[in-house]
């Protein structure tokens, strides 16, 4: 299980030399939203970034691969939510089998006492996700995003996995 990752954002030409400076697994996120930033998973946490957002696993489930789609939502929770949050997402991810297209499922940590989260998700298509937080397994953890996201305590990034020398339309500065 990934005790730790790290993710940095940026453009493609800036985040394709890691590929060729470290031999370690990294996975090379195009976002779906035009204009967004380029991710980059150090699904190990090797690489010595200058601020990476890091953070540490709480819980995991599957193993993230090197294809599909990934979707990382970041949760700002009050104290009182914390524990509320962590038991309803170990529930969801003990029933991990039954979302469909769900490559891994993990709930990560960022700093205990900012109460920042994140839970990262892996699919197979892009609408897998989608489909998947509309069912009941989800809908407890919908609720916090719901109270989250008005108090500007929630976002969402959705990203397609794909090797750093694909061709890009998207982005011209190749």
């Amino acid at each position: 299980m990934t005790q730790r990752v790290q993710i940095v954002l940026g453009s493609k030409r800036f985040l394709k030399r890691f590929f060729k400076e470290y031999q370690t697994p990294l996975l090379f996120m195009k976002p779906l939203t035009k204009g967004a930033n380029y991710g980059l998973l150090d699904v190990e946490a090797k690489v010595p970034f200058v601020a990476p957002m890091a953070y540490d696993t709480l819980a995991m489930d599957g193993s993230i691969e090197n294809r599909g789609y990934i979707q990382l939502a970041y949760y700002h929770l009050t104290e009182d939510e914390v524990p509320v949050f962590t038991d309803q997402f170990k529930t969801l991810l003990k029933q991990r089998d039954q979302l469909q297209g769900n490559l891994a499922l993990g709930l990560f940590v960022k700093d205990d006492k900012a109460r920042d989260y994140l839970v990262l998700s892996q699919w197979e298509r892009t609408l897998d996700v989608f489909a998947s937080k509309s069912t009941p397994l989800w809908k407890p953890i919908n609720k916090f995003m719901e109270r989250a996201a008005k108090g500007q305590g929630y976002h969402d990034a959705n990203y397609q996995i794909i090797s750093p020398d694909d061709e890009d339309n998207d982005e011209k500065d190749d």
